[in-house]
């Protein structure tokens, strides 16, 4: 058994909005910043809530938001490095849900048929978060 178990997502949130405002960039490329956020709620000694967000505002076509909730379980017993719950569900949880993240993301900015759709890049999530925290 892991040390963590991933119980399942859900969507609690998707928000889409044209940016009626918006200007493409003279020389054609255009360069987005999304936003994202984590937020660990315990549930019980063992279980915990897990909600990741993006949210793009600024320098898009459009306003987006998304947010997935993954539920998990700790089994302390097979934390033999002791790395601890919290470790555990900040961390390895965000990583196994942001491609879930993503794939919430890319279906609905397709679905507009206003503009290419946004397929986020693969990335270290985790380290992304605590440069995002370093700068706010």
């Amino acid at each position: 058994m892991a040390v963590i178990q991933f119980e399942g997502y859900e969507v609690t949130q998707m928000h889409y909005e044209k940016n009626k405002n918006f200007k493409r960039p003279e020389n054609g490329k255009l360069k987005i910043a999304p936003l994202f956020s984590v937020n660990v709620e315990e549930k019980n000694d063992n279980e915990s809530a897990v909600l990741l967000s993006v949210s793009l505002e600024k320098g898009a076509p459009f306003n987006l938001q998304v947010s997935i909730e993954g539920l998990f379980k700790y089994n302390a017993e097979e934390d033999k490095s002791d790395f601890g719950k919290n470790n555990l569900f900040s961390t390895n949880a965000v990583a196994i849900l942001f491609p879930y993240l993503r794939s919430c993301v890319s279906a609905l900015t397709n679905l507009s048929n206003d503009a290419p759709a946004l397929i986020l890049p693969t990335m270290n999530i985790v380290e992304l978060l605590k440069k995002q925290d370093m700068q706010g």
